[in-house]
């Protein structure tokens, strides 16, 4: 079971992070400032790419993937995720 209040976080994070990157105007910061908003969001992404290699696991130990019609758990997480069948 999900708990709501966990999902709620990274739903509201996601869309801070989808936010700020509309607003992002590159040619407005001074060198030193894009580098350290490229080095918060590079962070962002290694912490959701480990969140994502956590919960990976976890979906493949259900049978959504059989319900949803792939023939296996990675074949639903490349179809979620975008990614190629081998990462997944």
């Amino acid at each position: 079971m999900v708990r709501f209040g966990l999902e709620q976080r990274v739903a509201i994070a996601e869309e801070a992070v989808r936010q700020a990157v509309a607003t992002l105007d590159p040619d407005a910061l001074a060198p030193a400032e894009a580098g350290r908003l490229l080095a918060a969001l590079d962070q962002v992404a290694r912490v959701a790419a480990a969140g994502s290699t956590l919960l990976a696991r976890r979906v493949a130990d259900g049978d959504e993937w059989r319900q949803a019609g792939y023939a296996s758990a990675a074949e639903l997480l490349a179809a979620q995720t975008g990614c190629s069948l081998g990462a997944a």
